[in-house]
């Protein structure tokens, strides 16, 4: 076996010896299945400890084998049990902290006729990055244009769109739009599908538990604002940003995101104006509303009176990470703002 086949388990694993096929030279050739059973070998605690059931880590991993399931399923439903236990201060759910403070479980096996390699879901993932350096770099080179012009009195734009390669993806996610799309985040989410990572309660792992592995990809930005004036006191300018990025390993969408804004502005007098701004973020679904009235007659005296609104359209709660559908308010403010100037001479005549 090469080295790179093998991988080490620390933990509450039992180990399976599934005896090989002793084999005779001969002419022809002939196979000869061995009559040894198979073998399951543990710490005392997979022989103690139940989770609440009739069998212990042994038996459940000893009763598949012996039913025909594969070595490597019955080796993880064994470990699962001794792993979700409360009273086993050992490993897992009930586990002591280790010296860091965190309650860790971290277990591998290998299925030996198959090469099949699998991963015994931890409790709480110490492994901060994937892989055995903690570094990422990459070579970032790109291409950008602009444009800009004052068309006339009224009208003015501005356009700025760059194209780059090499752009780090932090392997964070984007919200619950978009998932995080390294290879470790997507082997977690396969992992859960199939009902391999159990927490505590019998509910699938959360992918955050896969360690970090960020990674390069290609970027696309572009982001202008088209203003027009009508008339001297009021003003108009809609804004557009959109930022994307798709990694190169997965070649999946790290994130795309589109956010368009519209503000206003018009002077009744010199000291007195009205301001409102709209913005809409595609990635979160999200609404805000900013109105403001002012009245600053000189430096140092200001009325202000406001209003902010706050809401999701088809998106996720802020508060519960749950779908909801249609405009939900997340919160909004209305606020008075009053400020005054004293001014006092204490210099004698």
């Amino acid at each position: 076996m090469k080295r790179r086949d093998f991988m080490i388990g620390t933990g509450a694993a039992g180990l399976v010896l599934a005896s090989k096929p002793r084999t005779r030279t001969a002419v022809p050739t002939m196979l000869v299945p061995s009559a040894v059973k198979p073998l399951v070998i543990s710490s005392a605690n997979g022989n103690q400890f139940k989770n609440g059931g009739e069998v212990t880590c042994v038996q459940k991993a000893f009763t598949m084998i012996t039913q025909g399931e594969d070595v490597l399923d019955s080796v993880i439903a064994g470990v699962n049990i001794v792993e979700l236990d409360p009273l086993d201060d050992s490993v897992g759910y009930g586990g002591l902290p280790n010296a860091e403070g965190v309650v860790q479980l971290d277990s591998s096996c290998m299925h030996g006729p198959k090469r099949q390699a699998g991963v015994n879901c931890v409790v709480v993932n110490n492994c901060t990055f994937a892989g055995s350096d903690s570094e990422r770099s990459a070579y970032s080179k790109g291409l950008y244009v602009f444009a800009g012009s004052t068309v006339n009195k009224q009208f003015r734009f501005f356009v700025f769109a760059s194209r780059s390669t090499g752009t780090l993806d932090f392997d964070f996610g984007a919200g619950p739009r978009y998932p995080r799309v390294s290879p470790p985040a997507i082997a977690a989410r396969q992992a859960s599908a199939a009902g391999l990572c159990p927490d505590r309660d019998g509910n699938f792992a959360p992918v955050r538990n896969a360690p970090l592995d960020p990674g390069p990809g290609a970027s696309f930005h572009i982001n202008g604002n088209i203003r027009y004036q009508p008339s001297t006191p009021l003003n108009f300018t809609l804004s557009f940003t959109k930022e994307r990025l798709r990694r190169n390993d997965t070649h999946l969408l790290a994130f795309d995101e589109n956010i368009v804004s519209l503000k206003s502005t018009y002077q009744f007098t010199r000291f007195i104006f009205a301001r409102g701004r709209i913005d809409y973020d595609t990635l979160a679904s999200n609404v805000k509303g900013q109105f403001l009235f002012g009245y600053t007659p000189n430096p140092g005296t200001a009325f202000y009176v406001g209003y902010n609104d706050d809401m999701n359209r088809n998106g996720f709660s802020p508060f519960s990470r749950q779908l909801e559908p249609g405009f939900r308010r997340n919160g909004r403010t209305f606020f008075i703002k009053m400020s005054y100037l004293f001014r006092r001479s204490f210099a004698k005549s």
